[in-house]
């Protein structure tokens, strides 16, 4: 350590440059509760002293790597943003439920998952669940305006929140995933962060193929050109020769099609189902590309046209990380140099005779069976992100399926003969349900309907049972808590 020292104060000598010792931190990675007498180096002859933890890149670093001080700090802070912008919701006024859920989701939780591919094994333990459902039960009670002895399982079941221990976990397992693809993951069984990969893999195998994500390229030297508003004739003009390219997406599978009059190509490729309709506008025009440069053309003005904006605009953004918008690129660029060459953008069922052949030949691609292993193409990002979060609410589910029933059950079985429990089926006569599942988040719509025994609330959208107040339990809650509503 003391040579690296010097190495960085013969830095700064050459550079007339100084470093404030006071400034630098020194902490020592140990689960020892007692450490030995050290002798600590010196920096420009000021000897630095051994902290207990050090903030880096926004993660605490505590001396024993328990990352306890850190979720505190996190917590802590966003409980402070959130009282800020709670003075802007009360019961009866003040923000939408849909723009309060969206300032926790939005603004305070990725505060929170930041940094989870390291940190995430502290929130197995159950004081650190407890404490980050509490955070996430203040932004659950201000979008409802729910009773204060509403229990916080419902309420995240109801607004559709994923616990937020269960969504730490997901954004690790994402980080994880992209780490590995950028080839900065470093397997070992050391470390307990490091088998969330592992882990992942084993509950969704189909991870480890390939995925649609490459490390950043920078792109200032594009030889094409991008044309993102519509032309006023879809016609070709002199010495210029047209390629439309086009996707198709299916319940039975994906495909792109290429159409071109002037060079007679008719290309129709099958995709297998996993397969986004951005990748099969991607591949069609790569295709086209392609089949440029295997006719050798050059010194003509080709124009591809494409109804995919999406696609166009990817391919006009000076940073790529896409394998697929990368390859694009590439193919564009190896015949922009013998033709010029132009990406225009037509817009979908314009009645243009060749778009409509385009569209013909993916929609063949798309209803023909794949032969051979699948995917055929990465692994789209959108895709991985649907299965990650499809096994946290399986997750979710087994927690909430599994756990205690809540004490207005207990209550209710023992002293009401409505006999309440907890199901995911509309009551039948006094059987009612506590929660169901809703299908349309925040759709704000629902009607209070008085029954003999109880107070029902139903969506009248979703014509889901939401949430019953026994009327027998009220005076019982009053007398334990002096609340009624």
């Amino acid at each position: 350590m003391r040579s690296a020292f010097q190495i960085v104060e013969k830095w700064c000598n050459e550079h007339q440059l100084s470093v404030n010792p006071k400034k630098t931190e020194l902490i020592l990675f140990t689960n020892k509760r007692k450490l030995p007498k050290l002798q600590l180096p010196k920096l420009f002859n000021t000897e630095l002293t051994l902290s207990t933890q050090v903030k880096y890149l926004g993660i605490t670093l505590d001396s024993k790597l328990n990352w306890g001080i850190h979720i505190e700090d996190k917590i802590k802070k966003a409980c402070i943003t959130f009282y800020q912008c709670k003075r802007l919701v009360g019961k009866k006024w003040g923000l939408n439920p849909k723009i309060t859920l969206w300032l926790y989701t939005s603004v305070i939780r990725p505060s929170i998952t930041y940094g989870s591919v390291v940190w995430w094994p502290r929130t197995q333990l159950s004081t650190i669940k407890s404490k980050l459902q509490s955070l996430q039960r203040l932004a659950s009670v201000a979008a409802t305006g729910c009773m204060r002895t509403t229990p916080s399982a419902a309420l995240e079941f109801l607004l559709n929140l994923r616990p937020l221990h269960l969504v730490i976990q997901e954004e690790a397992r994402a980080a994880a995933l992209r780490l590995r693809t950028n080839g900065l993951w470093k397997q070992n069984t050391v470390t307990t962060h490091s088998r969330i990969l592992q882990d992942t893999l084993k509950d969704i195998p189909i991870l480890d193929a390939p995925m649609d994500r490459t490390p950043c390229h920078y792109v200032f030297d594009r030889d094409y050109n991008i044309q993102l508003t519509e032309e006023p004739k879809d016609s070709s003009g002199v010495n210029e020769v047209r390629i439309y390219t086009d996707g198709s997406k299916t319940s039975q599978g994906t495909g792109a099609g290429v159409f071109s009059n002037d060079l007679n190509i008719k290309i129709s490729t099958t995709l297998d189902k996993l397969n986004t309709i951005f990748q099969a506008e991607c591949i069609g025009i790569t295709k086209a590309a392609q089949a440029v440069a295997a006719r050798d053309v050059r010194d003509i003005n080709i124009k591809i046209v494409s109804d995919s904006a999406s696609v166009l605009q990817a391919l006009q953004n000076n940073t790529i990380t896409s394998v697929l918008i990368l390859e694009c690129h590439n193919a564009l660029q190896s015949i922009a140099g013998k033709n010029r060459v132009t990406l225009q953008w037509i817009k979908g069922h314009s009645n243009s005779l060749g778009n409509d052949a385009a569209d013909e030949l993916a929609k063949r691609g798309s209803a023909t069976k794949v032969y051979g292993p699948e995917p055929l193409l990465p692994i789209p990002s959108a895709q991985i992100k649907t299965w990650l979060r499809a096994k946290t609410e399986e997750i979710h589910l087994s927690e909430w399926t599994s756990s205690e029933s809540p004490p207005t059950h207990d209550w209710c079985q023992k002293n009401c003969e409505c006999g309440r429990s907890r199901s995911n089926e509309p009551p039948a006569g006094n059987q009612g349900s506590v929660v169901a599942r809703q299908t349309k988040p925040l759709c704000n719509i629902f009607v209070l309907q008085n029954t003999s025994t109880h107070a029902e609330i139903i969506c009248v959208v979703c014509k889901l049972y939401f949430i019953y107040f026994c009327v027998k339990f009220h005076p019982y809650r009053f007398s334990r808590s002096g609340v009624i509503e």
